[in-house]
């Protein structure tokens, strides 16, 4: 479903402030979800701030035994480096969305 979501672009922004706001509830921290949403939406921040998201899933997911299939930077790299390449950047966010959300419903 975090697939489908993914790709609409009014439910992926919620999506994305969802995850935030669930990582502000496992990780007892002060980020703000709004504001880390907001940042997703401007372009090249976007990229930093979706890859800090992806590492702090991964880097809590792994003691449950889950993680990417490769780290998150080289997951990105890829999505970044193959975007101009038949759009298969956008099959790799999709596939890290789905990791994602699956990594977030272990937590």
């Amino acid at each position: 479903m975090a697939v489908v979501m993914f790709c609409i672009p009014f439910v992926g922004i919620y999506l994305i402030y969802k995850w935030w706001t669930e990582l502000k509830e496992i990780t007892n921290s002060d980020l703000n979800p709004v504001v880390n949403t907001v940042l997703c939406l401007i372009p090249l921040v976007n990229l930093y701030f979706m890859w800090k998201f992806f590492t702090n899933v991964e880097e809590l997911a792994k003691p449950k035994g889950l993680a990417y299939p490769q780290s998150a930077t080289i997951m990105m790299v890829a999505a970044i480096l193959t975007t101009p390449l038949l759009g298969l950047g956008l099959l790799v966010l999709l596939f890290m969305a789905f990791k994602t959300q699956e990594m977030m419903n272990a937590l």
